[in-house]
This record gives structure tokens, sequence and C-alpha cells, in this order.
């Protein structure tokens, strides 16, 4: 073909990017000789792999287990206490590590955490009420209602089901999830929990990445070096090629990564890690069955997460919900990812070792009703295959403070004793100790009294100095005044070493419960419009149900 025809041939395939789309004959007169492609058909090997420890998948669902733990303690903890989402956006760093700390997590996984609770509906905004505007002409905007992460409708089934549907929803999102959310490019900028997803390629990065660790050869994994990263990069922009854009050869001819993609694959691989789904260099069943739900195409009804609204403690293909059942080939992905998960963490236990020097020793993951129970009782010491719980006076303070009865966890302890052992005598004899001086201190609710029979104890607290603050003023010989309101003044006490309990009008115990709010889930049906597309033509149906449903009436 000439060289005319071939530029005015080119010319024909011109694209609206600006870009020559050459045809099959210009492209074989432009080859030298004529020379006949050989596309590669297979992937190139892995060279850059070392031989798998026994036991190795064992230890990715240890990880797995461990995931689903910690993300429940970090919404265990955000539905004690809700926090506040910033005007600019985000979570404030203070209320992030305030959550880190009563969960025992990292504040970086804590932000993990957070965002894939988000994005698969376990957590959600809430505006609160905006405050009344002041009377006057110069306030003439009404302020702005403030808005609080909650836990969303969902959490209670969540929180009640076994590990494995913990984990689904959280794997779900995160295969979905259009960002890299442990990478911050920027190290000048403070990493926030609650960002905007907007990384169009991590998700092509996530399915290119996994897809080539599962074409590795039985039992070997990828070395962790920068020779095996650059093969990884490589292979995975053999099954996405639109990864080829982030690669360059450098001075040496060597294959190399382009605008940070090699930090953000390895921080992908991190998240990987940690959820189970990748350990020691190569993918787990439930990472193979992660990958197979990618390429099910569950990314692209983002921000509809296929999997996040199963029931989290039905098992096989049970509870897939209504999105799930037009769309097999999701479903059965789904359903295969569930099962994986069940068959990699153990069954959780339901007892506990308790010893002499105050703890409780649960090996593997505690069943959600021994979790509570513990964690009422004590506080999470250490974690790993066995999780510890450190039992103490002022743990069991805040159990009788939430409304607990001294012979009522003596019963619920002994009845999770591992092989129906006993309590030790230490735990029992702390447990009954610290009962019988809970409550001897009355905090009444009416701005404020405090008043106990023990004429002797109201005496030592009128003159303690580290309860001048509350201005106590002694109106009887078993009465004090205080200053302060009721929760100010039963957090004096309890700081001073006493152990009060606060009373209603009535006479009538009141006990310090956990709030329990809740806001509706945000992420969408998988037949909702999204987003990401704009709202539909108006008059145009918004789904494809909504479609189908439309042409069946029409005839």
């Amino acid at each position: 073909m000439p060289a005319q025809q071939a530029e005015c041939a080119a010319r024909l395939w011109l694209s609206e990017q600006q870009g020559f789309d050459l045809g099959r004959a210009v492209a074989r007169a432009l080859r030298d000789e004529g020379a006949a492609p050989s596309p590669r058909l297979e992937s190139e090997p892995f060279t850059a792999t070392v031989l798998l420890p026994s036991g190795w998948e064992g230890e990715g669902g240890t990880a797995a287990a461990a995931a689903a733990w910690r993300a429940a303690l970090v919404l265990r903890a955000l539905a004690a206490q809700p926090v506040a989402i910033r005007k600019a956006g985000g979570i404030a760093v203070r209320d992030t590590r305030r959550l880190a700390k009563a969960a025992g997590a990292d504040e970086a996984d804590t932000r993990l955490w957070l965002d894939l609770a988000v994005n698969a509906g376990l957590a959600a905004p809430r505006d609160d009420e905006p405050a009344p505007a002041s009377r006057g002409r110069r306030n003439l905007k009404a302020p702005k209602a403030s808005a609080r992460l909650l836990p969303s409708d969902r959490y209670d089934a969540w929180a009640a089901a076994p590990a494995a549907g913990k984990l689904l929803p959280l794997l779900a999102a995160w295969a979905a999830l259009p960002a890299v959310l442990t990478h911050w490019p920027d190290p000048d900028e403070t990493p926030v929990a609650l960002i905007s997803p907007q990384d169009e390629d991590a998700v092509t990065l996530r399915t290119g990445v996994l897809r080539a660790l599962a074409v590795l050869p039985d039992g070997h994994g990828l070395t962790a070096n920068a020779r095996g990263c650059t093969e990884l990069l490589s292979l995975a922009a053999w099954f996405q090629p639109a990864l080829c854009a982030h690669l360059a050869a450098d001075a040496t001819g060597e294959l190399t990564g382009l605008d940070g993609v090699l930090d953000r694959m390895a921080a992908t691989l991190a998240e990987a890690a940690l959820l189970g789904m990748v350990a020691h260099g190569a993918l787990t069943p439930a990472g193979r069955a992660l990958c197979q739900l990618l390429e099910a195409g569950a990314a692209h009804h983002y921000p509809a997460v296929p999997g996040a609204g199963a029931d989290p403690s039905a098992p096989g293909s049970e509870g897939l919900g209504e999105d799930l059942a037009l769309r097999p080939a999701l479903a059965k992905a789904v359903t295969t990812l569930r099962q994986e998960l069940y068959a990699a963490l153990p069954e959780p236990s339901a007892n506990a070792r308790f010893q002499s020097y105050l703890t409780a020793t649960v090996t593997g993951a505690p069943a959600p009703a021994l979790a509570d129970l513990l964690s009422a009782v004590g506080d999470v010491e250490s974690e790993g295959h066995a999780v510890v719980w450190r039992i103490t006076a002022p743990s069991i303070r805040r159990a009788l403070d939430a409304g607990w009865s001294a012979d009522e966890l003596l019963e619920r302890l002994t009845a999770a004793s591992e092989r129906d052992a006993p309590l030790p005598q230490p735990l029992a004899y702390t447990i009954k100790d610290t009962a019988r001086t809970h409550g001897q201190l009355k905090v009444v609710r009416s701005a404020c009294c405090i008043r106990s029979d023990d004429t002797a104890l109201i005496a030592e607290v009128a003159q303690s100095r580290g309860l001048a603050r509350l201005r106590l003023r002694r109106i009887a010989p078993t009465v004090l005044i205080s200053t302060a309101p009721p929760e100010e003044t039963l957090t004096a006490l309890r700081t001073a070493g006493y152990a009060p309990t606060q009373e209603a009008e009535t006479g009538t115990t009141l006990l310090d419960r956990a709030p329990t709010d809740r806001a509706p889930s945000l992420v969408p049906t998988l037949d909702h419009a999204h987003a990401a597309y704009g709202e539909p033509g108006r008059g145009a149906p918004a789904s494809a149900c909504l479609l189908a449903a439309t042409l069946t009436a029409a005839g």
C-alpha cells in the first residue's frame, strides 16, 4: 500500500481524543518487512518467587479473623461515642485517635475500618438538629446543622454475626472502592478518615494485582523485594492494560513505575494482607474468591456494593438480597467468597479460660455474646492467636454502672468458663468486693445532691481537696450538695477513687448505658441510579429494572 493511501486510511480512524487507531492493513504496511504480529496469549511466568511455608493459608485465616475482630472493636467504640464530621469533610484526628485507643488499634488501620464501614453501609453520617438562630436583623443566615458519624441501621445485625459474616461486606466494599485508603500521597497533608474516593485507577490496580497473584505457581509466593514488585506490576499491566500508562523503563532498560504507582501497589498489597487475602506473597483461597468477585464486575456498580447488603449471619447462598437475585454471576461470586471465608475462619469460641491473676483468655475469635460479656467486665490486653482480657476493679465497676449485678456477673462468667471450671477465687473475690463498695455513695439527680448512710464517708468526701471544684456543702449528716451537674459529679467522685451510683428523683438507680443512635445506610442498591453518571433524564427510567417494567407495561 503506498504511503499516501496509508495516510488517508489512518486519518479515517482519527478518534475524538486526537489519537490514531490504525486499521489492520495500515499496521501491516508500516510493520518492518510485513512481519505478522505475534500476540502473547498467556502471561509471562513469575521468576521472583519463594516457596511457601507450611500452614501459610492458616496464617491468612488468622489475619482475616483479626481484621473482623478489630473492625468490630472500632465500630463498637463508634457506637458508644459517635464522632463529629468536620465542616471541611472527614473526621478530626483527635476523634480518630480516641477510637483507635478505645479499640486498641493502629490509627491508620482505624481510618481504614471507618472508611470501609461507611462504604459497606455499616456506618453513615447524620445531620443533627441545627441550633436555634438568635433574633435580630444581623443574623440573616440560619445556623448550619452539624453532622456526626453513627453506626447504621445494619450495624446491630452485623455486630451479632460470626467473623466471616462481619468480614464479607468489608471485603466487598474494599474490592469496589475507587481508592487506596492507606496511601496518602502528600506527606505534608494530615491523613483523615471519611475521604471521598476519587482514584480512578485504584480498582484497576487492585484487580490487576489480584489477577497476577492468582497465576503464581502452586506452593510459591512473591518475593518481597524490588524485583518481585517490578514483576508484579508488569504482570498486573498485562491483565489490566490501562496500567501500561503508569509504566516506563529506566536508564538500564529495567521496567519501573510512574506517578507513584509502586507506592500505591505496595499499599494495596498491605491492605490485602491485613484483610487476610494475601499471605506470604500469595493469594489465599478467600483472596482468589475476591478476585473472582472483581472479575464478575462488582466494581462497575459502585457506589452500590454487591454483597454488602447480604444477611451477615446467613450461610452459603442464603440471604443475598433482592439485588443479586437477578444477577447470577455476582451472586455466585459473593456466595463463593462467603463460603471461603467460613472455611478459612474458625468457629468462634464460646468459652474462656479464667486465671487467678484476673485474666480471661479466648483462643481464636470470641463469639459475639462472649466478647460483649468480657468487654463489659474487662479490657482487652493483647490479641493474636488468642484474645486476653484484663479484669480489674475499675472495669468491674464499669459493668456494675451499666446495670450488671455481682451475682449476674458471677453466673455468666462461670457459664462461659472453659471445661465448666469454677472461677478462680481471686476473681470471684474481686467481683464481690467491688460490688460490696459499689453504690455506697448516691448521686441524686437534682443538680445535684450526694447522700450516703455512712456519715463518716460523707464527712470524708466533704473534706476531700480533690473535690474542691464541686463546692460541696453538707446540708445534713448524710447529704451533700454539689454545684456541678450529676454527670460531672459522678466523674469527679470516680476520679477521686470512690464508687458512686446515680439515683433518680424517685430513688431508682439510673444505669450508665451507651447511646443507641443509628443512622440510615446510604449505600444504594444495585438498581439505584448511580450518582457517578448523573441524574437520569426527565421521564427516563432510573434503572434497568424500571426500564424492563416500563416496556412490559407498554406491551
